[in-house]
């Protein structure tokens, strides 16, 4: 709170000024619970989830308020506490029936939560499928040789959300039978969703190649979105830390006597001489 008072910000959280690492985020908002539920283990999500999900919402955020002072010529502050940005994301579907009032039903998506969903094993890999329609466990099924289980109610439509044990450990029976190749042309033949799931090495062995005036070579993560008008790329390798603060807050408006104010009172993480020098890595 001792921040917030200093600069005369109204926060309503007495965990305002506490550390914010992303194990504890998710720990406060309930995703050793829903691992739980999942596998019987209260763990955490093995990716920095708080981290990532909090800075994605920060930065539509800060376009939101943008547009309002496009619109308006009115400025605001934009802040986004990560327990919030965490909690509204996990409850979109966890919230499930417990969001009623009264409530309709136990928290927690029973469909996501189910331990056997994820990806399958093929004959000779892994895969994930998901059958939506009746059509399409049927197909399924008859290609496996389960003619028996065609017209099952339990494999009708939305089984995987209505009988989420029975359909997983059926589907996963079923795609044991061939390989992952042979189930990507089926699924594709019957439109039926499916993806093989590669490992890591084999995606970042995919990805292209640069190299890095410090680091040497390395592999370029592409751009995720996509936009008609100004396409994304790759231009410069990653910056060292600090490197560009100083162009950045220049192309922000700020004079150099105001950015080397900044540098000498310790506020520019990275800068350690002033203009023209690079920042050391760390």
């Amino acid at each position: 709170m001792l921040y917030y008072q200093a600069h005369g910000i109204p926060s309503d959280s007495t965990q305002a000024d506490a550390p914010a690492f992303d194990d504890i985020i998710q720990a406060a908002c309930g995703v050793p619970d829903v691992l739980r539920r999942a596998s019987g283990r209260p763990g955490l999500m093995p990716t920095l989830l708080a981290d990532k999900v909090s800075g994605l919402v920060l930065a539509y955020s800060i376009i939101a308020a943008l547009f309002h002072r496009a619109r308006t010529g009115e400025g605001q502050q934009v802040e986004v506490p990560m327990a919030d940005a965490m909690l509204a994301f996990l409850l979109v579907e966890h919230g499930s029936g417990a969001i009623s009032r009264p409530a309709r039903g136990p928290a927690g998506y029973q469909r996501i939560l189910t331990p056997l969903r994820g990806a399958l094993r093929t004959a000779d890999g892994w895969i994930a499928v998901q059958p939506h329609r009746a059509a399409h466990w049927a197909a399924l099924l008859r290609a496996a040789g389960h003619d028996d289980l065609v017209g099952d109610p339990r494999l009708s439509s939305r089984a995987l959300w209505r009988e989420p044990g029975f359909g997983y450990a059926t589907l996963s029976r079923v795609l044991a039978t061939k390989t992952t190749a042979q189930w990507l042309a089926f699924c594709a033949d019957a439109g039926i969703p499916a993806a093989a799931a590669p490992g890591l090495d084999e995606l970042i062995d995919a990805l292209p190649e640069d190299e890095h005036p410090d680091a040497g070579w390395y592999k370029v993560i592409p751009p995720p979105a996509r936009f008609s008008a100004t396409p994304a790329s790759v231009r410069r390798p990653a910056p060292l830390a600090g490197q560009h603060t100083r162009e950045v807050l220049a192309e922000a408006g700020l004079t150099e006597e105001q950015i080397t104010r900044l540098a000498e009172a310790g506020v520019l993480t990275g800068d350690r001489a002033g203009p023209g020098r690079r920042a050391p890595a760390g």
